[in-house]
């Protein structure tokens, strides 16, 4: 069996860090919706994604990182992050992950606080 994403037998396997965040993520999605419906129509979804500078960094680069004239080329990556979103938002925030028709802001930067923000609306 050659290597991939599949486990003993070409059952998927799933690491631990990647279902944790998977699980946290749908958990925040499940208390930001309280008792609303996910959206049923065709949603537009925003997704900054907000790296800690590095303390290591000197003043002069981490000004540099703030003014985002460097950005963050690292792991994970911008589409990884989208996916995951996708799949944990799934039936919570919206109906099904096919009603995503536009993403508007899908970005990586600096920050001197790490954060995700995700923004989904009727497109």
């Amino acid at each position: 069996m050659g290597a991939g994403a599949a486990g003993i037998r070409g059952i998927p396997f799933t690491p631990a860090k990647q279902r944790n965040n998977a699980a946290a993520l749908r958990l925040a999605a499940e208390e930001a919706m309280t008792s609303r419906l996910p959206f049923d129509c065709a949603v537009r979804v925003d997704l900054p994604v907000e790296f800690s500078i590095p303390s290591s960094w000197s003043r002069k680069k981490q000004t540099a990182a703030m003014r985002c004239e460097m950005r963050p080329g690292k792991r994970p990556d911008l589409s990884n992050i989208a996916k995951q979103i996708e799949d944990a938002f799934n039936t919570v925030i919206f109906r099904d992950d096919t009603l995503i028709v536009e993403y508007g802001l899908l970005r990586k930067v600096y920050s001197h606080q790490p954060k995700l923000v995700v923004t989904v609306r009727p497109a």
